[in-house]
């Protein structure tokens, strides 16, 4: 018997979507590829590195300064000196300024001079001698503790700078090769836009099958139905018929 199927089947993908479909399998083994690639030097930038048994642990000092670029190891050499200064200063073992000893030895001399010449060569065991010097040595030695004050300020500073600036070059370096892999990724998204229209126009298809088919189903059950009743008249009919056949011969 003829008519439409009631079958329906899905379209399948059309040579032109298949060929997008390979390309975007292409940049996706290429993304893995790259992150393979890429994984130890973006755990390295952070510092880590994986053991023998694939867990990730810290590296060493050594093994971080060893991955350095030579500009990071000068910013790094030069961010640790800081770091022993500041730590010197902390501890009052910071020797003050060569130029500030040199000023205060001066002073000292001239002092000594003038008083020298108030209160003659023994001045040292005057009382006013004495007070004088005692006078002096507190005030170099609060010159002295304002010049490591300086310091420290001045070194903590400095040292924030640098730790700033070699952190931001190793995070930089870091979130771009940790960004590299994904570069492709508006391609592989615009490998599916250019899919959509195939996808849009299968489905298409497949809702006017899927009414086709429904529409097949209905008329071949009103068909079947239409036979049903005409058999049911028949076998009533000639039920009618053989009924007064009988009644004639009686």
């Amino acid at each position: 018997m003829g008519g439409s199927s009631t079958t329906v089947e899905a379209p399948k993908p059309t040579p032109e979507e298949i060929a997008l479909q390979k390309a975007q399998l292409v940049v996706l083994n290429k993304q893995q590829m790259d992150t393979s690639k890429m994984e130890p030097y973006i755990l390295s930038g952070m510092g880590l590195k994986q053991d023998e048994n694939g867990n990730y642990v810290r590296m060493t000092e050594a093994e971080r300064y060893a991955a350095m670029t030579p500009l990071e190891q000068v910013q790094y050499d030069v961010t640790k000196q800081q770091q022993n200064r500041l730590l010197k200063a902390y501890a009052g073992e910071l020797p003050v300024s060569p130029a500030l000893e040199k000023s205060l030895s001066d002073e000292q001399r001239k002092m000594a001079e003038a008083l020298s010449q108030r209160l003659g060569p023994n001045w040292m065991e005057t009382t006013p001698g004495q007070q004088a010097m005692s006078t002096f040595q507190q005030r170099a030695n609060l010159l002295r503790e304002e010049a490591r004050r300086g310091e420290m300020t001045t070194g903590q500073g400095l040292l924030m700078t640098n730790l700033g600036y070699l952190g931001n070059t190793q995070a930089q370096d870091v979130s771009q090769a940790a960004q590299f892999p994904t570069r492709t990724s508006g391609l592989f998204q615009g490998y599916g836009q250019a899919q959509q229209p195939y996808q849009y126009y299968a489905g298409l298809k497949l809702n006017a099958d899927i009414q086709n088919a429904q529409n097949a189903a209905a008329s071949q059950a009103g068909l079947l139905g239409g036979i049903g009743s005409l058999f049911g008249a028949g076998a009533s009919a000639y039920g009618s018929y053989a009924g007064l056949a009988a009644l004639k011969e009686a």
